[in-house]
């Protein structure tokens, strides 16, 4: 089986140091002048579906791990408020 990272499509002409797919990548260090991941959420997210055995936090950049963690830790009564809050602003 090959590895998630492989799975991308910009696999070989990527030059990023510290791959969302990448089965280490929460153990590696990254610099601030190194460049960031740009694929798609989606795109990462329907790759690392294939490999959840492999990739814990599911192809999602820490960043997007820990808004995710935060999000499923609410409760409903706070997710809907959220939700609503967000709705008016998208209105307004």
């Amino acid at each position: 089986m090959r590895e998630p990272y492989e799975e991308c499509p910009r696999f070989h002409k990527c030059s990023v140091n510290v791959c969302p797919l990448d089965p280490f990548v929460y153990k590696k260090n990254k610099l601030p002048e190194e460049e960031k991941c740009t694929l798609g959420k989606t795109i990462r997210l329907r790759i690392a579906e294939k490999h959840l055995d492999l990739l814990p936090h599911r192809g999602l950049t820490s960043r997007e791990w820990i808004g995710r963690q935060k999000w499923e830790s609410l409760s409903i009564d706070e997710k809907s408020k959220i939700q609503a809050r967000l709705q008016k602003n998208l209105s307004d």
